[in-house]
């Protein structure tokens, strides 16, 4: 009796520990996602400032 439960303790551990991993599997995949999302923002930004720039530029070259 005991020893059966103790294997079913090791179980339930072994389960809860998946779950743990999994969820922070997931935690740091999201993490990657948004940092990517945000490193992509910023590149966007950057290249509508330097096509702003750059109109600017040729604005003042008209004028």
């Amino acid at each position: 009796m005991l020893t059966i439960q103790k294997i079913n303790f090791r179980q339930v551990t072994m389960k809860t520990d998946n779950a743990y991993f999994i969820s922070y599997v997931t935690v740091l995949a999201t993490c990657q996602v948004v940092l990517a999302c945000l490193r992509a923002d910023r590149v966007i930004q950057l290249i509508h400032t330097f096509k702003a720039l750059q109109y600017f530029q040729h604005k003042r070259a008209d004028i």
